[in-house]
């Protein structure tokens, strides 16, 4: 016969017991399934360059894996770069009953090696059975200072034809390498030359106006009397600033572009009476100038019949330049679900153009379909070096251009833009990019990467962050759809990653919770502004960001 509960005491026990297994199920699943959790992104202890500014490695809070709480947490950080140490970042954070604290070693120390310049960049030429001179180097280092006396270099073959490189070294007190790559070519004294010399023989470069022009002249004679000259409408004469005849008629000169007329101008030489179109000038591959503005006249140049140059009176014909990385075969990076860097560049890019667009502005894209698009240059060129020119032709004539990439690397948890400029780009001269970095900067939920606002030097491959204001004018530029466009063209331009794809928890916040709009609009309205243009919100509700 069952007993039946009919007293209030005997309903309260077994009700209590029934909570205490309640209580001791949920303690369970919460002991091995929390629903908040924090992560600290990066290395433990985390090595940060002396001098070179710190940076927060990054953290995710998360609720239920899935929900961002990171505007819960709370950093104390007094990391100072400028004195080598150990020290210690704390983190704590509180959500609802949640509460969390963690800790992170971070060493400033030297950990890079001293930056390498040359008294004479560029290839060094020399002949068969002689001997180059080599420039001064100088190594200098943030902490040791000057530390050239470290440098070793290894040495050329006189007797052997062609391009060779000799390595550069230096080495700080830490241990810390780097090497300087000083190419050198090697030229047969006895051959014609009209025969054909070796790639990147003849040059020609402009900065502040002047056009400094260096190679070789096959009539120089004994040099007595000659003049250089663009010859047109009028007669624009170079100055030479070297003549060596024993050289085979090695010269070098200086033109300011100044004077031009409206029409085709020809490189000619004079000596006397006789004027001749020097022949034995070769220029290699995007060593050579495309088209640029001086003095009023957009100068395009032309080598199909020796060197002549057309100007006419500049305009711009574009507001807005992009370049849409990769494309065709090339897709770029691959991100975390196998989706293509070329199309989020594209879709990015066709995006931002129209925005521009509603604006009123003019905008000109690169490729507007998943192709490389009609691209100039050489027919012996690759395509990305195709599309470098072709960048530097079109931005020429543009008031602004950048390029649009997406990032990705091996670890899976980079996560963060990255602003890329040319070295001699600082805040002052160049502040639309440097303003788009920072407003990313408060936009982005989660940065990693410490170079944010960055570039790097071509001759060592070192990176510089300018953010930090390093910057030096005469280091070339790493990035091709970069270096080409100033090199060539003589414009300046930028390139903007826009997300680590690689990276999951990125990839979804970034491309498929559609933030990257928000991203364009920040691009957007600076350039916008900058160009004296009132920026509207666009129609569509966009994503706010966390």
């Amino acid at each position: 016969m069952n007993r039946i509960l009919n007293t209030d005491s005997e309903k309260k026990e077994i009700t209590g017991i029934v909570l205490l297994g309640i209580a001791v199920v949920l303690a369970v699943i919460l002991h091995f399934f929390p629903p908040v959790t924090f992560e600290l992104s990066g290395e433990d202890p985390y090595y940060t360059n002396y001098g070179s500014g710190y940076k927060d490695p990054g953290y995710e809070l998360k609720l239920f894996g899935k929900f961002d709480l990171n505007r819960f947490v709370t950093v104390y950080e007094d990391v100072n770069v400028r004195e080598p140490g150990e020290y210690t970042v704390r983190y704590s954070y509180r959500f609802g009953f949640e509460t969390g604290y963690a800790e992170r070693t971070v060493i400033v120390d030297d950990i890079d090696g001293p930056e390498i310049s040359s008294s004479n960049p560029g290839v060094l030429t020399g002949y068969l059975g002689y001997a180059v001179d080599l420039p001064e180097y100088k190594a200098i280092d943030y902490v040791d200072g000057d530390c050239s006396y470290s440098l070793e270099h290894g040495d050329h073959d006189p007797y052997y034809y062609g391009y060779q490189y000799i390595d550069v070294h230096a080495e700080d007190t830490k241990g810390n390498h780097t090497v300087y790559i000083q190419p050198v070519v090697v030229v047969d004294s006895g051959m014609s030359m009209s025969d054909s010399l070796p790639e990147g023989i003849f040059e020609m470069r402009v900065k502040d106006g002047v056009l400094h022009m260096t190679g070789y002249i096959a009539d120089a004679g004994n040099g007595e009397d000659m003049k250089i000259r663009l010859s047109g409408k009028n007669e624009i004469y170079g100055t030479l600033t070297q003549l060596d005849t024993h050289r085979k008629g090695y010269i070098e000169a200086d033109f300011d572009l100044k004077g031009f007329r409206n029409g085709t101008y020809t490189l000619e030489v004079v000596q006397g009476d006789h004027v001749t179109e020097p022949e034995g000038i070769f220029i290699s591959g995007t060593q050579r100038l495309g088209r640029l503005e001086a003095d009023g006249k957009l100068l395009t140049w032309d080598y199909e019949d020796g060197i002549q140059v057309t100007a006419e009176d500049f305009a711009y014909q574009y507001d807005i330049l992009i370049d849409v990385g990769h494309g065709g075969s090339d897709p770029g990076a691959i991100g975390y679900d196998g989706t293509y860097e070329s199309d989020i560049n594209l879709a990015v890019s066709l995006y931002e153009k129209e925005r521009y667009e509603e604006l009123g502005l003019r905008v000109k894209l690169l490729r507007e379909e998943n192709d490389y698009a009609e691209l100039l240059g050489d027919s012996s060129w690759g395509a990305l070096t195709k599309e470098c020119w072709t960048f530097g032709w079109y931005s020429a004539v543009s008031k602004y251009s950048y390029s649009n990439h997406h990032n990705s690397d091996g670890t899976g948890s980079s996560r963060g833009p990255e602003v890329i400029l040319n070295p001699y780009m600082t805040e002052e001269t160049y502040p639309v990019p440097y303003r788009i970095a920072r407003e990313m900067e408060e936009y982005y939920p989660v940065i990693t990467t410490r170079w944010l606002l960055s570039t790097k030097n071509y001759n060592n491959g070192r990176r510089l962050d300018m953010s930090q204001g390093q910057t030096y004018p005469d280091v070339r530029m790493w990035y091709g759809v970069q270096r080409v466009p100033y090199e060539a063209f003589l414009t300046d331009t930028v390139t903007y990653e826009g997300a680590y794809i690689s990276t999951e928890s990125e990839l979804n916040w970034y491309w498929n919770e559609e933030n990257w709009k928000a991203v364009s609009e920040i691009k957007i309205r600076a350039y916008a502004e900058a160009l004296g243009v009132p920026y509207t919100e666009p129609a569509e509700k966009l994503p706010e960001g966390e």
